[in-house]
Protein backbone atom coordinates (compact mmCIF):
# COMPACT_ATOMS: atom_id res chain seq x y z
CA UNK A 1 0.00 0.00 0.00
CA UNK A 2 1.17 3.54 -0.76
CA UNK A 3 2.67 5.12 2.37
CA UNK A 4 0.60 8.31 2.06
CA UNK A 5 -2.60 6.29 1.89
CA UNK A 6 -1.47 4.23 4.88
CA UNK A 7 -0.54 7.36 6.86
CA UNK A 8 -3.96 8.93 6.23
CA UNK A 9 -5.63 5.68 7.28
CA UNK A 10 -3.56 5.63 10.49
CA UNK A 11 -5.11 8.97 11.49
CA UNK A 12 -8.21 7.04 12.50
CA UNK A 13 -6.17 5.51 15.33
CA UNK A 14 -3.78 8.34 16.20
CA UNK A 15 -6.34 11.16 16.17
CA UNK A 16 -9.73 9.60 16.64
CA UNK A 17 -9.36 6.77 19.14
CA UNK A 18 -11.04 8.06 22.29
CA UNK A 19 -10.57 4.83 24.23
CA UNK A 20 -6.91 3.93 23.84
CA UNK A 21 -5.52 6.72 21.65
CA UNK A 22 -5.07 10.48 21.82
CA UNK A 23 -8.65 11.38 20.86
CA UNK A 24 -10.79 13.72 22.90
CA UNK A 25 -14.31 14.75 21.89
CA UNK A 26 -14.46 18.03 19.99
CA UNK A 27 -17.35 19.98 18.51
CA UNK A 28 -16.54 22.01 15.41
CA UNK A 29 -18.96 24.57 13.96
CA UNK A 30 -18.65 26.79 10.92
CA UNK A 31 -20.59 29.89 9.87
CA UNK A 32 -22.59 28.07 7.21
CA UNK A 33 -24.32 25.75 9.67
CA UNK A 34 -22.10 22.67 9.45
CA UNK A 35 -21.42 21.06 12.81
CA UNK A 36 -19.66 17.85 13.79
CA UNK A 37 -19.37 16.17 17.18
CA UNK A 38 -22.57 17.49 18.77
CA UNK A 39 -24.15 14.07 19.26
CA UNK A 40 -23.39 12.06 22.41
CA UNK A 41 -24.00 8.82 20.49
CA UNK A 42 -21.72 9.85 17.59
CA UNK A 43 -18.85 11.93 19.00
CA UNK A 44 -16.07 13.42 16.86
CA UNK A 45 -12.61 12.78 18.28
CA UNK A 46 -9.51 14.84 17.57
CA UNK A 47 -6.09 15.24 19.10
CA UNK A 48 -6.01 18.34 21.28
CA UNK A 49 -3.34 20.21 23.18
CA UNK A 50 -2.98 23.26 25.36
CA UNK A 51 0.07 24.82 26.97
CA UNK A 52 0.37 27.94 29.09
CA UNK A 53 3.59 29.18 27.52
CA UNK A 54 5.64 28.84 24.40
CA UNK A 55 9.23 29.57 23.51
CA UNK A 56 9.76 32.51 21.17
CA UNK A 57 11.84 31.00 18.35
CA UNK A 58 13.69 34.29 17.73
CA UNK A 59 14.74 35.02 21.31
CA UNK A 60 14.46 31.67 23.10
CA UNK A 61 12.44 33.39 25.84
CA UNK A 62 9.31 31.90 27.37
CA UNK A 63 6.20 33.79 26.34
CA UNK A 64 3.18 33.54 28.60
CA UNK A 65 -0.12 32.70 27.00
CA UNK A 66 -2.73 30.06 26.52
CA UNK A 67 -1.89 28.23 23.31
CA UNK A 68 -4.28 25.53 22.21
CA UNK A 69 -4.67 23.42 19.09
CA UNK A 70 -6.96 20.78 17.66
CA UNK A 71 -5.80 18.31 15.00
CA UNK A 72 -8.51 16.74 12.86
CA UNK A 73 -8.76 14.37 9.93
CA UNK A 74 -9.57 16.32 6.75
CA UNK A 75 -11.46 13.40 5.21
CA UNK A 76 -14.15 13.51 7.92
CA UNK A 77 -14.55 17.29 7.76
CA UNK A 78 -14.94 17.24 3.97
CA UNK A 79 -17.51 14.44 4.18
CA UNK A 80 -20.03 16.71 5.88
CA UNK A 81 -19.29 19.83 3.88
CA UNK A 82 -16.69 21.81 5.83
CA UNK A 83 -14.63 24.21 3.67
CA UNK A 84 -11.23 23.07 4.90
CA UNK A 85 -9.19 25.22 2.52
CA UNK A 86 -11.04 28.51 2.69
CA UNK A 87 -13.30 28.70 5.70
CA UNK A 88 -11.56 27.29 8.74
CA UNK A 89 -10.62 30.71 10.16
CA UNK A 90 -14.31 31.23 11.01
CA UNK A 91 -14.74 27.93 12.85
CA UNK A 92 -15.62 27.65 16.52
CA UNK A 93 -14.27 24.78 18.61
CA UNK A 94 -15.59 23.31 21.85
CA UNK A 95 -12.99 21.18 23.63
CA UNK A 96 -12.78 19.52 27.07
CA UNK A 97 -10.01 20.82 29.29
CA UNK A 98 -6.98 18.60 28.91
CA UNK A 99 -6.98 15.80 31.52
CA UNK A 100 -10.21 17.26 32.92
CA UNK A 101 -7.94 18.96 35.46
CA UNK A 102 -10.31 21.86 36.03
CA UNK A 103 -13.35 19.85 37.15
CA UNK A 104 -14.66 19.19 33.68
CA UNK A 105 -14.45 22.75 32.39
CA UNK A 106 -15.03 23.12 28.71
CA UNK A 107 -12.99 25.49 26.56
CA UNK A 108 -14.44 27.26 23.54
CA UNK A 109 -12.18 28.82 20.94
CA UNK A 110 -12.18 30.47 17.56
CA UNK A 111 -9.64 29.23 15.03
CA UNK A 112 -6.79 31.68 14.61
CA UNK A 113 -4.48 29.85 12.20
CA UNK A 114 -5.37 26.73 10.21
CA UNK A 115 -2.39 24.52 9.32
CA UNK A 116 -3.60 22.26 6.53
CA UNK A 117 -1.49 19.27 5.48
CA UNK A 118 -2.98 17.73 2.36
CA UNK A 119 -0.02 15.34 2.13
CA UNK A 120 -1.14 13.38 5.18
CA UNK A 121 -4.77 14.51 5.33
CA UNK A 122 -4.66 16.38 8.63
CA UNK A 123 -5.45 19.93 9.65
CA UNK A 124 -4.12 21.46 12.85
CA UNK A 125 -6.25 24.35 14.00
CA UNK A 126 -4.32 26.83 16.12
CA UNK A 127 -6.81 28.35 18.52
CA UNK A 128 -7.16 32.04 19.09
CA UNK A 129 -9.60 33.75 21.37
CA UNK A 130 -10.75 31.70 24.35
CA UNK A 131 -14.34 32.23 25.31
CA UNK A 132 -16.15 30.87 28.30
CA UNK A 133 -19.81 30.48 27.58
CA UNK A 134 -21.98 27.75 29.01
CA UNK A 135 -23.69 26.15 26.06
CA UNK A 136 -25.46 22.96 25.13
CA UNK A 137 -22.09 21.87 23.68
CA UNK A 138 -20.64 21.83 27.22
CA UNK A 139 -23.25 19.29 28.29
CA UNK A 140 -22.57 17.09 25.26
CA UNK A 141 -18.78 17.13 25.77
CA UNK A 142 -19.13 16.33 29.49
CA UNK A 143 -21.48 13.42 28.74
CA UNK A 144 -19.02 11.99 26.19
CA UNK A 145 -16.14 12.34 28.68
CA UNK A 146 -18.18 10.54 31.35
CA UNK A 147 -18.92 7.75 28.87
CA UNK A 148 -15.21 7.41 28.12
CA UNK A 149 -14.24 7.22 31.80
CA UNK A 150 -17.00 4.73 32.55
CA UNK A 151 -18.63 6.95 35.20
Amino acid sequence: MNLRIQAESDLETTLQDGNSGFGLPVIIEDNSGHIIGNNVDDPFFCQTGRVNFIIDPDTGVQVEGNWAHVSARIKDLLAIGFDVDGGSKTWKLTVPDINQQNNGKIRSYKVKIPRIDHTLGITTLICGTFTRVNTANDIIINQIMENLSGS
